[in-house]
């Protein structure tokens, strides 16, 4: 807009008449906003002059409102025509004046003013509220219900405004935002002006806003909620992760209910509910308060089974246990440890604890023992890095957990099996752990616990390094009885390199101390035995078994053919009596998985599996030499002990098949057992001839006349060998009688534990000679000899299995023998 404006002035008092004027003019129109954020706006003027030379200080002169912006002629000695003038307004209706005056020359007064044009203005400001939700983003209605706006909208307003307003429930950011009225954490419309705090006005999700002249830059906000979406995960134990299974909705700081069945059956296996991975205290209906978009996950356990193919494993361990009519078992699956029991002999069993882990951290390696006549129940396991020992109240069916103590704190990077043993002091338990620790002073350690009357669990400051043990010890296995007389004996078995050690302790007090140590595979005839597993007998004497390993070479020597190198992996036992390790060994099977021993007062059972089909094997101490081939399947095999050796059982996790199934047989009875085994010599002796490191071995045995297995002489663990005299004594058949028709086979194998080491402890003129002898039972007069085998310095070669068929013809009807005879010059040890 452009004005021009003519003015002829007639001045009074002497003044010349001469023609003065201005124009100005802006962009736009009279109306006016001010932006959010700010205070005022402004319009730029421009002005143009005429007729103002020769005029004395002329000015232009601004009234707002009747209030005079610019300076007026008194103040200032300088003119004041501008060509542009920013005109600064605020929100309102504003008159504007704008005057060009200047001093009357006659006076040179600046009261006495010329006025020479006066022009007058309106102008409108308007201002902006700003209209949003409680998040950035977002849409919301405005004035218009039916269409929405996008947050923030600002609007235009002034003074008695009437903007109506809506609160839009959307989703925004992976977030539903609602309108809550629940009770907690209502929505509200608030607004909040510069410089004050924010008020609420209205609760309803539509409304309206009055401005008034204090608005500008007024907020108007919509307080949605977050409503948090909560999805429920089923994990199971054999089908994975189900996700988004049920999905509800709880409004940001509510609290609100979330449930899981109880049993789940997605295909063919029924789960029972086995607690929340983020809280294992909750039950299956529980209330949640959360704080975001959460996902919550069920677990869900299908009992007598594990997911994990070693979750039985650790042969030195004792996973199985009995308290009065009711068996128990730990087991690890889904990274926890579990613990179950069966009150009807292993027919069916229960998850304890509520069905939930006995322990809800993730765990593996659990060992277990019972106080004797209570149901207390301490069990060892492995916890991340750590080592930790649980007090379990085996009586309740919930919260049996009833104290957890960490008992090392570090031990990176192994798998430990640990063991634990109680006996009963008095009134108090004396438990004694065992475990491994790695690195810096590596080795087994102790360390020492009781539980008082009260049952409260606590370190009994008694620890250290078990003596002999390094970075290369490992597998221990413990024992103990429960109750016996103090000073209280321990028995350990260990793996030490190819070794198995064993050390017998006595605890007084709180002072642990070894009174016995030997290496008790000395003289098994193997260069590496691992994995011992240990049982106590009702006096106090330990029965021990474990594997043997050892390289065959056939061939070479007098067969004149190319050596050929086979493996053996063999289960071994050992008995201890009257003071000292047995001279016996007995050994089973062969290419198996580790044993597993247990006790029945005196008496004793152990198992194992092969590792061809994971078949299960039973021997029974009443019925020594036989083993018993089972139906039942199953890596790792655990023996339960009991008061007699015909209540004991066995337990299996079999893992040809899924469902992994955790099998629970009664040991197989007498008359259940056969002679089944994959020995190279089925039946028979084998023993070892020693001198210092060097070993012989010799087998014989399978001697069977017209297909009737014709045994030897009885051992037991009582017996001793000192001599070659009581050596070949033992090597000895039961008579037999035979006539010129009979068919008598029988097989021999002799070999060296291990040939380089032989070599270097042999001199020159030392010998070790084994022979196959058929004798008169009656007179012990020579009948014939068939195998003949001489080992020295320089022939230290193998004989494999060799089978020999004894040709009868003429010898007549006649009681006989066979026997092996063993003659050196080395000084040797025998077993």
């Amino acid at each position: 807009m452009k004005k021009l404006f003519m003015i002829l002035a007639t001045f009074i008092l002497s003044i010349a008449i001469q023609a003065t004027s201005f124009s100005y003019s802006y962009e736009g129109s009279s109306t006016r906003t001010v932006p959010f954020g700010s205070n005022s706006t402004s319009i730029l003027l421009n002005f143009s002059y005429e007729g103002t030379q020769g005029l004395f200080r002329p000015k232009i002169i601004i009234a707002v409102d009747d209030n005079i912006i610019t300076n007026d002629l008194c103040t200032g000695e300088q003119s004041f025509l501008p060509s542009q003038y920013n005109l600064v307004l605020t929100e309102g209706v504003h008159d504007v004046q704008i005057s060009l005056l200047s001093i009357n020359p006659n006076t040179l007064n600046c009261y006495d003013p010329i006025v020479h044009q006066v022009e007058n203005e309106t102008f409108t400001i308007y201002f902006k509220v700003k209209i949003q939700n409680n998040f950035v983003g977002g849409e919301i209605f405005v004035d218009d219900m039916a269409s929405v706006k996008t947050s923030p909208y600002y609007r235009t307003a002034t003074n008695g405004t009437v903007v109506p307003i809506k609160a839009k429930e959307q989703t925004y950011e992976n977030y539903p935002r609602v309108w809550n009225q629940s009770g907690t954490n209502n929505s509200y419309w608030q607004y909040q002006k510069t410089g004050e705090p924010a008020y609420s006005f209205n609760n309803n999700i539509q409304a309206s806003y009055t401005t008034s002249n204090e608005d500008k830059n007024t907020v108007i906000q919509a307080n949605l909620r977050k409503n948090f979406r909560i999805q429920r995960d089923d994990q199971t134990e054999f089908e994975g992760l189900l996700t988004n299974q049920n999905t509800s909705y709880i409004v940001e700081q509510n609290s609100g209910p979330i449930s899981a069945p109880t049993t789940r059956t997605p295909s063919t296996i029924t789960y029972g509910f086995a607690g929340w991975t983020d809280d294992f205290t909750q039950s299956a209906s529980r209330t949640i308060s959360p704080d975001d978009n959460e996902t919550y996950t069920a677990l869900y356990k299908y009992k007598n089974h594990s997911n994990n193919t070693n979750g039985f494993a650790g042969n030195g361990q004792k996973k199985v246990a009995r308290r009065n009519n009711e068996l128990f078992k730990v087991y690890e699956s889904m990274d926890k440890i579990w613990l179950e029991s069966s009150s009807d002999n292993g027919v069916t069993w229960s998850i304890k604890n509520g069905g939930k882990p006995i322990v809800s951290a993730d765990a593996k390696h659990p060992s277990v023992a019972f106080e004797d006549g209570t149901w207390r129940m301490f069990m060892v396991y492995q916890q991340g890095e750590s080592i930790r020992l649980a007090l379990i109240d085996a009586s309740l069916s919930t919260n049996n957990l009833q104290a957890d103590v960490e008992v090392l704190n570090s031990n990176s990077g192994i798998e430990d099996y640990p063991v634990v043993s109680v006996v009963l002091d008095n009134t108090e338990n004396k438990i004694l752990v065992v475990y491994r620790r790695t690195g810096f002073g590596a080795g087994l350690y102790y360390s020492l616990y009781k539980v008082d009357g009260y049952g409260n669990l606590s370190y009994e400051n008694s620890y250290g390094i078990i003596s002999g043990t390094n970075e290369y010890s490992q597998n221990p296995s413990i024992g103990s009885l429960v109750d016996q007389s103090s000073p209280y004996k321990f028995h350990l078995v260990y793996q030490q390199s190819g070794a198995i050690y064993y050390k017998k302790y006595s605890l007084s007090g709180t002072t642990i101390s070894q009174i016995n140590s030997s290496t008790i595979s000395i003289g098994s005839g193997f260069t590496n035995n691992y994995n011992p597993s240990i049982t106590i007998l009702s006096d106090n004497s330990p029965v021990v078994s474990w594997v043997g390993f050892r390289e065959i070479v056939s061939g070479g020597g007098l067969s004149k053919t190319l050596d050929v190198t086979t493996e053996e992996r063999i289960v071994m036992r050992r008995g201890y009596s009257s003071g000292s390790w047995s001279s016996t060994f007995y050994k089973y099977d062969n290419g198996v998985n580790t044993p597993n021993i247990a006790s029945a007062g005196n008496t004793y059972a152990f198992g194992w599996s092969d590792k061809s089909a994971n078949v299960n094997k039973i021997v029974r101490s009443d019925l020594l030499t036989v083993q018993h081939s089972t139906s039942i399947q199953g890596k790792d095999v655990q023996l339960l002990g009991a008061d007699q050796l015909n209540s004991m059982k066995f337990s299996t996790l079999n893992t040809n098949q899924s469902p992994y199934q955790i099998i629970n047989m009664s040991i197989p009875d007498p008359y259940e057992m056969s002679k089944l085994s994959s020995l190279a010599i089925a039946n028979g002796r084998e023993g070892i001839v020693s001198k210092g490191e060097a070993g012989f071995y010799y087998l014989i045995g399978d001697v069977v006349l017209d297909q009737t297995t014709i045994n030897f002489t009885e051992l037991t663990d009582e017996t001793t060998i000192g001599n070659e005299t009581e050596l070949n004594s033992y090597l000895t058949t039961k008579e037999f009688t035979i006539n010129n028709n009979s068919d008598l086979t029988f097989s021999v194998r002799f070999g060296t534990v291990d040939s380089v080491t032989t070599a270097n402890t042999l001199n020159d003129n030392e010998y070790v000679r084994f022979r196959v002898e058929l004798v008169d039972a009656a007179t012990n007069e020579l009948l014939g000899t068939f195998s003949s085998v001489e080992y020295t310095k320089t022939n230290l070669y193998q004989y494999n299995n060799i089978g020999y068929s004894v040709n009868t013809d003429g010898i007549g009807n006649k009681k006989v023998k066979i026997r092996l005879s063993v003659e050196d010059n080395v000084e040797a040890e025998y077993t």
